[in-house]
């Protein structure tokens, strides 16, 4: 019996990935570099002609199974046995909400994943069977034919670490799949045999894990990952006050008054008292990095959440660290059952404006010397 040729693909960069959120078996959206991502694999993968291609149910991994479903004809197989990791209750909390209340859990996740457990979610184990059975299922049903078959970075891990011999301790010898990165893998007589590992030589410049470090220390922590908390805007009054004033500065040139930064403190309280998350602040374990202040009521007519104030703190600022605050928003947004978030940012702080429409905002009109972007969550 010839042997059945496997495409082994991780899905586009999704919105977990960038917002720094544990995905798992949570349906977060591909971002606008995903998209590119999967763009670039499609054409990689023009001159494949797949007999069948499978996907985890999870839309990030469907979307990025049409790069080999279009142009072979086919329809893409949707299943739930291809699912990453269930992380159970860490399932759409930061990794480092995870880092600062679990660093051990996450340490072991990382470099000893046989000592892994979160109540309540899949051990190392149980995702290394069932990924290893529904591969194998899927090759029994395509003898001798080519499939793609579409996943997530750690469960593709588990099953490549299990049909390499890999011992689970050793699984950062195994090395972490970029979004979109391509393992080719042949079954035949029940064997598989890997033929290419982890290559993303397609992405070139749009690589994600070239922008980030997370990956590189046992513990899966990037300095950078950030934690969210209420704002207490009574014990932390003089804070804001300064954080207003230096956003003032850098968006309009000039100074900010006491009088106003005190206004600007007062109607946060306002907003506080009408929605109780309405002031959220970023720390960096226990150092403040930044908020986010929303208004969920203003236009609640249409289902939109309002950013009044995105800060981040000035030595934080051009790290890639802001895109984290906007997937707090992003998650604060689904939980109320919003499907737009609003803002306007200052014309003349056009790096703002450019850092929004990069992470999928859209221009849609203007105000003043300000213009207001729109974001479909």
């Amino acid at each position: 019996m010839a042997a059945t040729t496997i495409y082994l693909v991780r899905h586009g960069e999704a919105e977990g990935n960038i917002y720094r959120r544990i995905q798992g078996q949570f349906d977060g959206k591909i971002t606008p570099r995903g998209k590119r991502q999967i763009a670039l694999l499609e054409k990689r993968l023009a001159d494949v002609k797949f007999d069948a291609v499978y996907s985890s149910d999870l839309s990030r991994a469907w979307e990025t199974s049409q790069a080999a479903a279009r142009h072979s004809g086919v329809e893409t197989v949707k299943t739930e046995k291809l699912r990453e990791f269930d992380f159970g209750p860490w399932e759409d909390k930061t990794w480092g909400e995870a880092f600062y209340t679990s660093p051990e859990t996450l340490k072991n996740f990382n470099s000893a994943p046989l000592d892994y457990y979160v109540e309540g979610g899949e051990t190392y184990l149980q995702v290394e069977a069932r990924m290893v059975a529904a591969i194998t299922e899927i090759c029994q049903k395509h003898p001798g034919q080519t499939i793609g078959i579409f996943s997530h970075g750690s469960a593709i891990r588990t099953f490549l670490c299990a049909i390499t011999g890999t011992d689970p301790a050793d699984t950062k010898t195994m090395g972490h799949s970029d979004n979109t990165a391509v393992s080719i893998i042949t079954y035949e007589n029940g064997v598989f045999t890997p033929v290419k590992l982890n290559d993303n030589s397609h992405l070139g410049d749009e690589s994600t894990l070239a922008r980030q470090s997370w990956y590189k220390n046992d513990l899966g922590f990037e300095a950078s990952n950030m934690r969210y908390v209420p704002f207490d805007l009574d014990k932390n009054r003089d804070l804001y006050m300064q954080w207003r004033k230096d956003a003032w500065l850098l968006n309009t040139g000039k100074e900010l008054s006491d009088a106003a930064a005190e206004a600007f403190w007062e109607e946060a309280c306002f907003l506080r008292r009408r929605y109780e998350n309405a002031a959220t602040l970023a720390l960096l374990t226990d150092e403040p990095a930044g908020m986010i202040q929303y208004d969920a009521l203003m236009l609640e007519h249409c289902k939109t959440l309002y950013i009044h104030f995105y800060y981040m703190v000035p030595k934080y600022r051009k790290m890639g660290m802001g895109v984290q605050l906007l997937g707090c928003a992003v998650s604060e947004a689904r939980k109320l059952g919003y499907e737009y978030i609003r803002l306007h940012a200052y014309t003349q702080n056009q790096s703002a404006v450019n850092f929004y429409k990069r992470n999928g905002f859209e221009e849609t009109g203007h105000r003043n010397n300000t213009v207001t972007l729109e974001l479909k969550v």
